[in-house]
């Protein structure tokens, strides 16, 4: 770890590379993924350069930075931390399953090192007062390299709504769980919300993300047409049985999308892993092999669930969206 006179020195203009490692290379990033319609290796190739600026991201209970590259890139930035309970790699294996699925639902994320005076150096003014923080809570190597993940920045979002309330408030999960029903009639003006929805249900049940519906962590575009899927840092563990809370949501869902149901069938275990355990530097892997084996766990569970609903009521009322 560096010590005080190290890091005042850093911050008053070190100049060692902040360099991303060679994981955004396209080889390394899943086929075909996109986000809000650009491929990821697009999103990601202006985060290769140095830091220009690094800005804390207040109102989170971890230490999450806004880096600004020299090529005019913008990205999150989350290094592991001690005894935080959250874990960065787990947005990399979040962000890998989703494209392994084909929902491109979330920012494209990837593995990296930074030395820790790089990104202290440049800090702005006005995050100063975290790097004491950062000392004593980041770790770093004998380098003074320090490890987490990168993610594109979404530039604008909002608080998710349903019909002008917030979807994970009690008034708009109540309307979206009736809406959510075999048989129940969808509004007009939620047309493009629910299918998301449905999908985003999925996907927290899959990777286990105990901290959907903690609140404030349903997030959309501004017109509220596209729901984002952030902030896995809590998903995954080590027990393979889902949190409760996303046991409640997938059995207040009924509507699935049908070709999403049916690539969660066909993925295969060896994807999967391979997945999880390639081009995963500088970790070792992105997920244990107990935290891959929960995700297949799961899926066995959610499919049970769907197939059971589908003898109930028949796939025409069951897998109603695309």
């Amino acid at each position: 770890m560096l010590g005080e006179a190290h890091a005042a020195a850093a911050v008053d203009g070190g100049r060692q590379t902040g360099r991303l490692r060679a994981s955004v290379l396209p080889e390394r990033l899943p086929p075909n993924g996109h986000f809000l319609g650009i491929k990821d290796e697009i999103l990601l190739m202006p985060l290769a350069g140095d830091i220009a600026r690094a800005k804390f991201n207040r109102g989170g209970s971890s230490i999450s930075l806004r880096l600004d590259f020299l090529g005019g890139g913008r990205a999150a930035f989350k290094p592991d931390q001690i005894a935080s309970g959250q874990y960065p790699r787990m947005e990399v294996a979040a962000y890998r399953i989703d494209r392994l699925i084909g929902l491109n639902a979330v920012s494209p994320a990837v593995p990296v090192q930074f030395r820790l005076e790089e990104v202290l150096s440049r800090l702005d003014d006005s995050s100063r007062d975290i790097v004491p923080r950062i000392l004593a809570e980041v770790p770093t190597d004998e380098a003074g390299l320090i490890m987490g993940e990168l993610q594109w920045w979404i530039p604008v979002i909002k608080d998710a709504e349903i019909e002008g309330v917030a979807l994970d408030g009690t008034e708009g999960m109540r309307r979206w769980r009736r809406y959510m029903r075999v048989g129940e009639p969808e509004p007009y003006e939620a047309r493009h919300l629910l299918p998301q929805l449905s999908n985003m249900v999925v996907f927290d049940y899959l990777i286990n993300n105990r901290d959907r519906w903690s609140g404030s962590n349903c997030k959309a575009s501004p017109d509220q047409r596209t729901l984002y899927f952030m902030d896995h840092t809590l998903a995954f563990g080590s027990d393979p049985e889902p949190d409760e809370r996303l046991q409640s949501a997938l059995e207040h869902v009924q509507k699935f999308s049908r070709s999403l149901l049916r690539r969660v069938r066909d993925f295969a275990a060896r994807d999967l892993r391979a997945a999880m355990t390639t081009h995963a530097a500088p970790y070792e892997r992105l997920l244990t092999e107990t935290e891959i084996e929960g995700v297949l766990h799961r899926r066995e569970l959610l499919l049970a669930y769907v197939d059971g609903l589908v003898d109930e009521h028949g796939s025409d009322a069951v897998l109603i969206y695309p």
